[in-house]
């Protein structure tokens, strides 16, 4: 009697069941299974599509009004913190002064009264000279000192800043490099490379072809500088060599890249010439 095959495990209920198989995650399903796993994709390519229709209201936004845009947020409450920092500094100062000032006005009136009765004596003695003149009016000079600026008063810089300055920095576009690992396809990984040592370049990615293995994938772009692929590197390497890297592999491709727009367009501008 013969023997009947045995049949594969749905990934879902377990059991053993016609399957097939879903080439994204890459688990079995039975025809039930299948649908309900198609269902929760869809699902989750329902959120994606929310989700891009609110960064697009977001962009819209932002477009029509730059003051909504996070950086710049971020400069309005550093402009309001510092306002209030300074306003806080210069209220504490003025009262300082104030009350500084009040007692020195107050001394000044008493030595201005002192001066006021030598000036009276001197003139009902009519007993002066040159000398007595001169020292009245350096008495006079130094009350009038003193009330500008008080003896035990003075204003000087801290070293310290009483605030910290913030500033906008434009990086080289260059970004940290990234490890992207694509399963290769009959028609292969699905972008096209150019530059190479040859042309004093960097190798990069010059194209990435629709609905290939890299446009599915998402994360390759163009403009990344191809660092090495499955370890090897091909940094300041002839364009064939890695052309080859990239044809001889198979399976699982591990590329390592760094996003470089950059020196893409000047790259794409030197073979246009």
């Amino acid at each position: 009697m013969a023997t009947v095959p045995s049949k594969a495990r749905c990934s879902t209920c377990d059991k053993e069941k016609n399957t097939v198989r879903c080439e994204g995650c890459l688990k079995l399903f039975c025809y039930n299974h299948l649908t309900d796993h198609r269902q929760e994709l869809s699902g989750e390519l329902n959120e994606i599509e929310i989700n891009r229709d609110l960064f697009r209201q977001t962009l819209t936004e932002q477009a029509h009004d730059p003051t909504k845009r996070i950086l710049i947020k971020k400069i309005n409450k550093w402009e309001e913190d510092s306002i209030k920092t300074i306003h806080k500094a210069a209220h504490e100062y003025r009262q300082l002064l104030l009350q500084t000032t009040a007692e020195n006005i107050t001394e000044t009136e008493l030595n201005l009264a002192k001066l006021t009765d030598q000036l009276k004596q001197t003139r009902q003695e009519n007993d002066f000279n040159e000398i007595d003149l001169n020292h009245l009016k350096r008495m006079l000079t130094q009350l009038a000192k003193r009330l500008d600026m008080p003896p035990n008063l003075s204003m000087k810089e801290d070293s310290v800043a009483l605030i910290h300055r913030i500033s906008i920095v434009l990086s080289s576009g260059h970004t940290n490099p990234r490890v992207i690992e694509l399963r290769k396809a009959a028609e292969g990984l699905g972008f096209r490379i150019a530059g190479g040592r040859e042309e004093n370049s960097p190798i990069y990615i010059s194209h990435i072809i629709p609905y290939g293995v890299a446009w599915k994938h998402g994360e390759l772009k163009k403009g990344d500088q191809l660092l090495s692929v499955n370890g090897v590197s091909v940094e300041n390497e002839y364009h064939e060599t890695a052309v080859c890297l990239v044809k001889q592999a198979q399976d699982i491709v591990k590329l390592v890249v760094q996003y470089s727009p950059q020196d893409l367009n000047e790259m794409e501008n030197h073979f246009d010439q």
